[in-house]
C-alpha cells in the first residue's frame, strides 16, 4: 500500500511538473523513477509515453527517439487513456521526430508505419483506420514535399502503392465488419427471436448490404444471444466454386454463368453476347434454399447447322444430367460443410457447459461437505478445525478463479478482453501448471511426472 501512495504522489508530482509549471527537468526525473516502481505493463507503457512527450517538450530528441522505440518494442499494443494503441502514437512521433533530424531516413519510418497499420498489427475499426491513414498520407505528402531527394526514391514510391492497394483491401474488409456488426447481426437476432426462439437446429440467411452479399448460418443459445457462421464469399468464388465445376464438365457448345439477383456475372464465363450463343432460352437453376442467392445459366454456343441437328438433343440430355447433378452436389457440400462446423460449435459448447460444471462442484461439495463436519460439532481440537479452515479458504481461492476464468470467458466472446503479450519460458509455464495439479492430486494416489527439454524457444504469449 505504501508502494501504491509513494507511485500516486510521484505521478501526481510528475503531472504538475509537466503541465502546469512546465518544470520538465522535475518531470522527467519523476516519471524515470515512477516507470521503474511500477509492476504491470500497462502503467508502465502510459509512463514511458508521457516521459517521451516531455523529452520532446524539452528538444531531446535523442532520449525521445530511444523512449518511443522501447514502447514500440514492448508496449506497442498497450492502450493509451484515449484508447489509441501506443504503438501508433510511438510511430508518428519517431517519423516527425525523424523528420527534424534525419529526413533522409524519414520515409523508410513512414513506409514502416504504413506497414504496420495495414498489416492488422493493431486493432482498429473502420473510423479509426480511416483517421491513421489521414495522418500517415500527410505524413509522406510532407516528407515528399521538404525532402528534396524524395521525388528520386522509386523505392519508396513502389512500396507506397503497394500499401495504398492494401489500405483500400483492408478498408473494404473493415466496411464489411461494420455492416456485419451493425446492420447483419440485429437483423440475424431479430428473426431467430421472433420466429425460431426454441429451435435449436442452424438457420440460414443471405442478406445484401451495401452492395456486398452475407451468407449467414446461426441458432439462439441464449436469451438474446446467437452462435453463428459467417461464410467467407471471396475463399466460395474462387477457391470452391471452380472446384466443384471441375467435377461436372460441361459439354463442347456451353457457356455457363453464375450471375447474382442483379445479373452480375459471379463466376463463370464473360464472353457471352449475342454474337457467340443463344441468349434468349437459357436452362437457369437456383440453389438449394436460396443460399446463396444466385442462379446457373447455361447458354448454347451458336453451332454449325449439320452439327446442331445431330448434337441438340444429346447435349441437352447430358446438360440436364450434369447441371442437375452439379447443383445437387453443390448444395450438398454447402450444407455438409455448414452443418459440419455447425455441430463442431455445438459440440464445443456442450463440452464447455459440462466441463464448467464439474469444475465448479467439486469445490462446492468440499466446501459444504468441510463446512457441515464444522457445524455438527464432529471436529474436536482447535488444530484440527484450523486444517479444516483452511481446506475451505483454499476451495474458495480456487471457485475465485474459476468464477473469473468465466468473467474472462464471457470478454473473450464480447470481445472486450485486453492482453497482455510477452515473452514466456515453455518450461517455467509448465512446471507452474504441473504444481497447481501436484496440489489437488496429492491425496489421490497419483503421480505426475514432466520432462522437459533445456532447449525449448520462448514463446511470445498472454
Amino acid at each position: 500500500n505504501l508502494g501504491k501512495i509513494e507511485s500516486i504522489r510521484l505521478f501526481k508530482t510528475a503531472e504538475s511538473a509537466e503541465l502546469v509549471t512546465q518544470n520538465l527537468p522535475l518531470a522527467i526525473q519523476s516519471y524515470k523513477t515512477l516507470v521503474n516502481r511500477v509492476q504491470d505493463n500497462s502503467s508502465k507503457a502510459l509512463v514511458l509515453n508521457r516521459l517521451a512527450r516531455c523529452y520532446m517538450k524539452s528538444g531531446n530528441f535523442n532520449q525521445a527517439l530511444n523512449t518511443y522505440n522501447e514502447i514500440l518494442k514492448e508496449y506497442s499494443n498497450e492502450m493509451s487513456s484515449d484508447g489509441v494503441p501506443l504503438g501508433i502514437i510511438a510511430f508518428f512521433q519517431i517519423g516527425s521526430i525523424t523528420q527534424k533530424i534525419e529526413p533522409e531516413k524519414a520515409g523508410q519510418i513512414i513506409l514502416e508505419f504504413y506497414n504496420r497499420l495495414v498489416g492488422s498489427k493493431w486493432s482498429l475499426d473502420k473510423s479509426q483506420f480511416q483517421f491513421y491513414r489521414s495522418i500517415i498520407n500527410k505524413m509522406g505528402e510532407t516528407w515528399k514535399t521538404e525532402w528534396r531527394g524524395a521525388s528520386e526514391d522509386v523505392d519508396f514510391k513502389n512500396r507506397w502503392d503497394e500499401f495504398e492497394r492494401k489500405a483500400d483491401a483492408k478498408l473494404e474488409v473493415l466496411i464489411k465488419e461494420e455492416d456485419l456488426i451493425e446492420k447483419i447481426i440485429p437483423l440475424v437476432q431479430a428473426r431467430l427471436f421472433e420466429f425460431n426462439s426454441k429451435a435449436k437446429e442452424f438457420s440460414r440467411f443471405s442478406k445484401i448490404v451495401g452492395g456486398n452479399l452475407f451468407l449467414i448460418s446461426a441458432v439462439s443459445i441464449q436469451k438474446e444471444k446467437i452462435l453463428g457462421i459467417h461464410i467467407d464469399n471471396s475463399v466460395l468464388i474462387q477457391e470452391r466454386l471452380p472446384l466443384l465445376l471441375d467435377r461436372f464438365p460441361i459439354p463442347e457448345g456451353w457457356l455457363v454463368q453464375i450471375v447474382d439477383p442483379d445479373g452480375q456475372i459471379v463466376f463463370g464465363d464473360e464472353a457471352v453476347d449475342s454474337g457467340t450463343a443463344d441468349l434468349r432460352s437459357p436452362f437457369v437453376l437456383g440453389f438449394d434454399q436460396d443460399f446463396p442467392p444466385w442462379q446457373i445459366r447455361i447458354f448454347q454456343k451458336y453451332p454449325s447447322a449439320s452439327d446442331r441437328q445431330f448434337n441438340l438433343r444429346r447435349n441437352v440430355y447430358i446438360l440436364v444430367v450434369v447441371v442437375v447433378m452439379a447443383v445437387l452436389f453443390f448444395g450438398g457440400f454447402i450444407a455438409i460443410r455448414s452443418t459440419a462446423k455447425e455441430l463442431e460449435l455445438a459440440r464445443l459448447k456442450s463440452e464447455f457447459v459440462s466441463t464448467v460444471s464439474h469444475e465448479f462442484r467439486t469445490p462446492l461439495m468440499s466446501i459444504r461437505y468441510l463446512s457441515e463436519m464444522l457445524d455438527s460439532g464432529r471436529v474436536k481440537g482447535e488444530d484440527k478445525k484450523n486444517i479444516y479452515y483452511g481446506k475451505i479458504h483454499k476451495e474458495s481461492e480456487r471457485l475465485s478463479r474459476l468464477i473469473e476464468n468465466m468473467l474472462d470467458f464471457s470478454k473473450i466472446e464480447a470481445g472486450m478482453k485486453k492482453y497482455q503479450f510477452e515473452d514466456l519460458s515453455v518450461g517455467d509455464l509448465v512446471k507452474d501448471v504441473i504444481q497447481r495439479f501436484e496440489e489437488y492430486v496429492a491425496d489421490k494416489h497419483v503421480t505426475l511426472e514432466c520432462e522437459i527439454s533445456d532447449h525449448l524457444p520462448d514463446i511470445h504469449a498472454d
